[in-house]
């Protein structure tokens, strides 16, 4: 099948060799550092989004992202005018999306033009190293362009520039014209923001108008896709994959006609002055970010003003409203539309929780945004204690000991937990009347604490005379937990190839049978290893499940992240009806994560014993599907059965269905889906695995090889890009895992890298290395790699012919779901020259 990936058709090759005259498009975050001390976390999405909007554009453009740094990226044209465009174009779009921010993100971008050599999937040259210093010289939210760009631009093209100048650039000899672009806003080519569209997305999707009517498209399938589009990431989608996203029929991306006459019906919908917003090419759908907004961004832009909406204080199910029409399309569209809403309900509650920050306690806005937290989380003691506070400030006790009554008996009735003692103290103080003393009304207000997202090390737990297995099922749990979190980064310290210097916290635990079966944990302050908290728990059968809640909320409260009691439930909820089941399947867990034909045996049996108890078990279901998506690698030389395959597939989609909201459900059906060629349906779950764990390094790597293997190469370097911006320091089978993304991404030193840390792993891995090594121009170094790689695929070796390098190199050129031909090429002929196959 052809794809239809913005990255079909590379600008950039992985050979060294003259790439010819291009553009070259610097683009930086200014004070990049600062904003990740302040909103770590934030910075990081943020900058995600513009990545996914830089990638639209260079579409749009005829242009590529060659690769991503952590606060900017490097663009190539082959044209002036499409990267000037470009430039301002997101210089807008940038602005648009930050309506209401009172300190908002700018960004520099320069431009030249001139000869390039390609080499490890990059671009190198003067005139590379000309655009960067011009992107520094660059005032915020503009652009700088050389006299070669300047010149290369007519009066035809309606763009303007000022001289800025003669440049000398930093570490270069010549002196530089530059030029900045003017982009006043009369010179927009689109329409005024007032005859901007607004799309409804709360209830039944439509357009509304300037009379505050709103217009809907007739069919359910029209509504979806104006909805769609107005909330996916970059406002733009392949047809393949709307395609299996919308029509259960078309999960091979191969029936587009309903597609294209759903396009159609949008298209009549829109009067005239709109026409603009929906375009559609052969590779894209998607609308104009310019020429419209959503009713949920209105809201965000409200926040940001410290205004709470009406809604968000009076319905408390808005969340389940959005797209409300849309629900049941299509087992994809629903798995899409729940991580959707959960989305957009912690972008507003931030943004609540933002205004209860910012504002004094006595203000009917501080009112409003607990109010409206309450009403999605009940147990929520942050917004209750505001809620008692502001009470108290104005003087009003009654409601107050009403509001801390309620609290009480919901966290009691449905959590069995108490609230903290902050309230209970604001309280006391209240009814002694010192509350009243306090003459400013913001007295009581917590000041704004940084939002850094901290980095959880999660050492190995001991057991000493006690059942180690437990132990390390114990601590595998606790990680996975732990990781279902966006405030930290949970990384591996038992795994690990060093110490990572970044972490914040470690936790460390050991198991004792004396006298009763309990385990301790510590948390620790990394830098200056300081105890901070010690609790132990009872770890007996019943006793499992609570105490990883417990472990979850005690390790939020010491390092200052707070997480309610609804949320930390609903997140942590039972995965089945017994914690035998649970502890079951940690223990086929671990058994497939040896990557061995024994652990595979063992991992197998122990999956399908639980589903054979419990059908409904989901995370056995993910399990066992991935169980046969790795088998061909467990055991190499077997050839993959298409009914297991088909098998595995059913079981993740089934899994997903039943638990949308685990990233390795998500991610297990991605690899299924690829596994059976069906490449737009596995990218859509590695995005939703992405949006789940955004700082998972385990999900950023899978999702980085999956990007690469299916061809989306500008997605896998932005993951690649995420995932070291959260850790340096990963298990040397995510090693693994970024040797193969890196190599496919054409930058072979780095896969070189990769594969020597991970080593022997994962069985394949010397195979990527003496294909980086060879691709590289190592062929020495290859050779000796292509001999370990043979040697230890033999040990193993499933293949019903004996293990040669003949047909060691056929499996593994087969073996992986890499969409591309090209790649596969690629990746052969490295491999045969290493093999010394070539021409045989």
């Amino acid at each position: 099948m052809a794809s239809t990936s913005p990255e079909a058709q590379p600008l950039v090759s992985g050979a060294e060799e003259s790439g010819g005259v291009r553009t070259i498009l610097f683009v930086d975050m200014v004070g990049y550092s600062r904003r990740v001390e302040v909103d770590e976390l934030s910075a990081l999405d943020f900058m995600s989004g513009c990545f996914d909007t830089l990638r639209v554009l260079a579409h749009r453009h005829g242009g590529a992202v060659v690769k991503t740094m952590g606060d900017g990226a490097l663009l190539v044209f082959p044209d002036s005018v499409s990267a000037v465009r470009l430039g301002i174009e997101f210089h807008r779009i940038v602005q648009k999306i930050q309506t209401g921010v009172r300190d908002p993100n700018l960004f520099r971008i320069g431009i030249h033009a001139g000869p390039i050599i390609e080499r490890n999937g990059d671009v190198l040259g003067n005139a590379v190293n000309v655009a960067a210093r011009l992107q520094e010289q660059a005032q915020p939210g503009t652009c700088l362009v050389s006299e070669v760009i300047r010149d290369g631009l007519s009066a035809e093209h309606g763009i303007r520039f000022e001289a800025a100048g003669t440049q000398r650039l930093k570490n270069l000899s010549q002196w530089i014209e530059a030029f900045r672009v003017i982009d006043a806003p009369s010179s927009s080519t689109g329409p005024p923001e007032s005859e901007n569209a607004v799309i409804a997305v709360l209830g039944q999707t439509g357009l509304i108008g300037a009379d505050g009517r709103r217009r809907m498209p007739g069919s359910r399938h029209a509504r979806s896709l104006l909805g769609y589009l107005a909330l996916c990431p970059g406002h733009c989608e392949a047809p393949d994959r709307l395609a299996a996203l919308m029509w259960p029929e078309a999960r091979n991306g191969t029936v587009l006609g309903p597609l294209d006459d759903t396009v159609d019906e949008l298209n009549h919908l829109l009067p005239e002055r709109m026409r603009r917003l929906l375009l559609r090419d052969e590779r894209f759908v998607m609308l104009d970010a310019m020429a419209f907004q959503t009713d949920l961004d209105s809201f965000e832009h409200a926040l940001r003003r410290g205004s709470v909406p009406e809604t968000l204080s009076s319905d408390g199910r808005w969340p389940d409203r959005i797209l409300i029409d849309a629900d049941g399309l299509s087992p994809e569209f629903d798995g899409w539309l729940r991580i959707l809403r959960a989305s957009w309900k912690r972008r507003l509650m931030q943004g609540l929780e933002r205004v209860l920050e910012q504002t004094a306690g006595s203000a009917d806005s501080h009112r409003a945004a607990a109010e409206a937290i309450l009403r999605q989380e009940p147990g929520n003691e942050v917004a209750s204690l505001a809620l008692i506070r502001h009470f108290v400030v104005r003087g009003s006790m009654a409601p107050a000991l009403e509001e801390f009554t309620r609290l009480q008996d919901y966290l009691t009735r449905t959590h069995g937990a108490q609230s903290g003692p902050e309230i209970l103290q604001t309280v006391r103080r209240a009814l002694d009347g010192k509350s009243r003393k306090t003459p400013r009304a913001d007295a009581l207000e917590a000041a704004p604490r940084p939002r850094r997202m901290l980095r959880l090390l999660v050492d190995r737990f001991t057991a000493p005379g006690a059942d180690e297995h437990l132990a390390r099922t114990f601590r595998a749990d606790l990680m996975a937990n732990l990781a279902r979190f966006r405030e930290w980064s949970v990384i591996d310290g038992d795994r690990n190839a060093g110490s990572d210097e970044r972490a914040d916290y470690g936790v460390a635990g050991e198991l004792h049978d004396d006298p009763v079966r309990a385990i301790t944990i510590r948390l620790t302050e990394k830098p200056t290893h300081r105890m901070i908290w010690s609790e132990t728990y009872d770890v007996e059968t019943g006793g499992w499940h609570a105490a990883q809640l417990s472990i979850v909320r005690q390790v939020a409260a010491a390092i200052e992240r707070y997480v309610s009691a609804d949320r930390l439930a609903a997140t942590l909820s039972m995965p089945g009806a017994r914690a035998t089941s649970h502890d079951t399947w940690l223990r086929g867990d671990r058994a497939m994560m040896r990557w061995t034909p024994e652990g595979a045996e063992e991992a197998r049996a122990i999956f399908s014993s639980l589903l054979e108890e419990d059908p409904d078990y989901a995370p056995a279901m993910t399990s066992l599907a991935s169980m046969t998506n790795i088998s061909h690698v467990v055991w190499p030389g077997l050839t993959r059965n298409v009914a297991d395959t088909q098998r595995a597939d059913a079981l993740a989609a089934r899994a997903a269905e039943i638990d949308p909201m685990d990233s390795r459900n998500q991610r297990a059906v991605a690899w299924s889906a690829a596994l059976n060629g069906s490449f737009a349906r596995a990218s859509m779950h590695l995005d939703l695995a992405l949006k789940l764990n955004p700082v998972s390094p385990t999900t950023l790597a899978s999702c980085a090889m999956g990007f690469a293997w299916f061809g989306e190469r500008e997605k896998a370097d932005a993951t690649v890009t995420r995932l070291f911006a959260v850790s340096e320091v990963f298990p040397e089978w995510i090693w693994g895992y970024l040797a193969s993304t890196l190599f496919l991404l054409d930058r072979f030193d780095k896969a070189v890298e990769a594969a020597e840390i991970a080593g022997d792993s994962i069985v394949d891995i010397q195979g990527w290395l003496a294909a980086a090594l060879q691709s590289q121009g190592h062929g020495k170094r290859a050779r000796a790699a292509a001999e370990r790689f043979v040697s230890r695929v033999s040990d193993v070796w499933a293949g019903s012919e004996p293990a040669t390098p003949h047909s060691v190199r056929d499996w593994f050129v087969t073996a992986f779901p890499i969409r591309r031909e090209e790649d596969r090429l690629k990746l052969a002929a490295a491999l045969d020259a290493a093999m010394g196959l070539s021409g045989q």
